[in-house]
């Protein structure tokens, strides 16, 4: 870029301003243009997700067998559709906040234990991979390192001195929500590897008690041939 001025002798006179002054007012122009469009798209990413979670509130207490009638309706017209349509929801249902006992139960008494066990494994996996890459997208982590800096540093370091025993106790737990600790990761920024196995080993171990010892009862109580 070139500007021009004009000496005492009526001269004009050349001035070459530096590269990094010719950028540097669009890099900051740019830089302000995306920061809040960046903010819409987070904002609208959390709406979105709350209506989703409002839909399934209704849907969970005032329609609780809709879920059960649809995949008894798949496998109905065929094994492969009520495969597809488990391990479908088994994806969708971290964002619901839904404990994945909840699909479990429904699916004990329709699919065996091996299939029945792979698919809720791998529908865990890719639901707790959603989660972590989506509550990293939010920005959450910029927000908390902004309102609560100490608290922020003292839980990332907490986490990940033991990660992977952390991530595997929480996922064993019965009564601890895995997806909890996926928004968590994700927000924390905890290694993304170690988040999965971590979740592949505990829960893949409380689902397998849950469906073969739950199936052993089942058939102890006559409920299943």
């Amino acid at each position: 870029m070139r500007d021009s001025a004009y000496s005492r002798n009526g001269k004009v006179t050349v001035l070459n301003l530096s590269h990094a002054d010719e950028r540097r007012t669009p890099r900051t122009d740019s830089f302000a243009r995306r920061k809040p469009s960046t903010r819409r798209i987070q904002y609208g990413m959390v709406a979105v997700w709350v209506l989703l979670l409002l839909g399934c509130f209704y849907v969970h207490s005032f329609r609780a067998g809709l879920v059960e009638g649809e995949l008894r309706r798949a496998f109905s017209l065929s094994a492969i559709l009520g495969y597809g349509l488990y391990l479908l929801l088994g994806c969708f249902r971290g964002f619901t906040l839904i404990p994945a006992a909840n699909l479990l139960l429904v699916g004990i008494f329709l699919i065996p234990p091996l299939p029945l066990f792979v698919l809720t494994v791998v529908g865990i996996l890719v639901s707790s991979g959603c989660i972590y890459w989506f509550s990293e997208s939010l920005g959450l982590d910029e927000y908390f390192e902004r309102t609560q800096p100490s608290h922020f540093r003292k839980c990332k370091e907490s986490l990940q001195k033991h990660e992977l025993a952390i991530i595997t106790t929480w996922s064993f737990c019965p009564f601890a929500p895995t997806d909890a600790v996926c928004y968590l990761c994700g927000v924390l920024k905890i290694d993304f590897f170690k988040t999965i196995v971590g979740i592949l080993i505990g829960e893949g171990t409380i689902c397998a008690v849950y469906i073969f010892v739950g199936q052993q009862a089942l058939r102890w109580l006559h409920l299943r041939p």
